[in-house]
């Protein structure tokens, strides 16, 4: 049996022969080292001794391990990172409340993927590139570009090979893009069935939309009324009269649509028979508000709302809602451009929804303003009516 100062000197000599083989470049860097077991064995030493040793050459800087697989010669390589492109509108863009969630999610899902994400405007892309200084890219994600505007991308590189996904529906304008959107056919239905099941019959749906003009840029609101009345038809209480939007198509910034919204909502709120609105957005809700408001109508006859977006909670209005959960729509993206870069899908466009997340709050019961703490639930809604109609206008 030898004695410790043997094995003292057969553990020196493994550590001297195994260093200067790596130096030498009899083991290549990046080449797996002999296993503890195979060293124990070699130089008559205990495996716990061998792998102390090699743990002292990796302290080194001699060798360097990898969980689970093995110890190799050398340093450890530079992670040699997939750069996945964020490409906004605008610098001011990063600042929307969507896009900072929509980022996170999408940033988490590609760094678990192995990639890395790199987030920039049109402006500076343009700058960068004339420079030559952008990196290769395996996939862009075109904020760049609202449903029935021209994709930044393929403008500019209309046969680039690279991985590029967009928002909303499949377009046979840019056959090249995969999309994700959320789901508003379903969320429509969702948010028609939750107050069917409170009780409501007269359920009414307001949105910007022009069904006898189809606009791809409020294609959501005509997609959240078609859920809607896919759940009215299916209880049997479905009336075309249910269905409020402007007088006229809209067009241009979303920021004029309140008055037409608004009076589309007064036509609605004179309806006695109506106890429920489905809202299509936060806008929509403000107009009803502010109808409310101009007929007037006593509170204890105000409708019962759902929402979308949940972003009336931030108004004072605890208003049933159903959330887009923007972090998740980031990481199908994510998930989608990662696929298509590593040949994981066919040829065809992808096209991948996200489900909304309800919301239920007392505001979608009956007779919601006669229930009691009402007044705390609902704030000075009428004065938050007011000022949001005045200061969106």
């Amino acid at each position: 049996m030898a004695t410790r100062r043997e094995v003292q000197q057969r553990t020196q000599r493994l550590q001297s022969e195994l260093r200067a083989a790596c130096r030498a470049g009899e083991i290549a860097a990046g080449e797996m080292a002999p296993s503890s077991r195979e060293l124990a064995a070699r130089y008559g030493v205990s495996h716990m001794a061998a792998a102390r040793a090699l743990q002292e050459l990796v302290e080194e800087g001699v060798l360097y391990s990898v969980p689970r697989v093995g110890t190799f010669a050398g340093t450890p390589p530079t992670p040699q990172f997939e750069y996945y492109l964020l490409l906004l509108h605008k610098a001011e863009d990063a600042q929307q409340q969507w896009y900072w969630q929509f980022r996170i999610g999408f940033e988490e899902m590609m760094s678990q993927r192995g990639g890395a994400t790199l987030e920039m405007d049109a402006a500076t892309f343009e700058a960068h590139r004339q420079r030559d200084d952008l990196p290769q890219f395996a996939g862009v994600f075109d904020t760049a570009s609202c449903p029935d505007a021209r994709p930044f991308w393929a403008t500019k590189f209309p046969d680039s090979p690279i991985p590029h996904a967009r928002f909303g529906v499949h377009n046979e304008d840019w056959p090249s893009y995969d999309t994700i959107s959320f789901d508003d056919i379903e969320g429509g239905q969702r948010a028609a069935l939750h107050l069917l099941e409170q009780g409501h019959e007269h359920i009414a749906f307001l949105g910007p939309h022009h069904p006898a003009h189809y606009n791809t840029h409020l294609g959501w609101s005509n997609e959240r009324a078609a859920g809607w009345q896919n759940a009215l038809e299916r209880a049997g209480v479905f009336a075309p009269d249910l269905l409020f939007h402007p007088a006229q198509p809209l067009s241009g910034d979303s920021a004029t649509y309140l008055e037409p919204l608004t009076q589309a909502a007064l036509r609605l709120v004179k309806r006695r028979d109506i106890g429920a609105v489905v809202a299509a957005s936060a806008l929509a809700t403000q107009a009803i508000f502010a109808a409310l408001q101009d007929v007037p109508v006593p509170r204890e006859r105000w409708p019962a709302i759902v929402t979308f977006d949940d972003e009336a909670m931030a108004h004072g209005r605890h208003l049933s809602a159903l959330r887009l959960p923007w972090e998740e729509l980031g990481r199908c993206c994510a998930s989608l451009l990662w696929e298509r870069r590593h040949g994981r899908l066919d040829a065809a466009p992808q096209h991948r929804q996200v489900s909304m997340r309800l919301i239920a709050r007392l505001t979608s019961q009956p007779n919601w303003p006669r229930a009691a703490g009402h007044a705390t639930l609902v704030g000075n809604s009428a004065a938050r009516a007011r000022s949001l109609a005045t200061t969106s206008a």
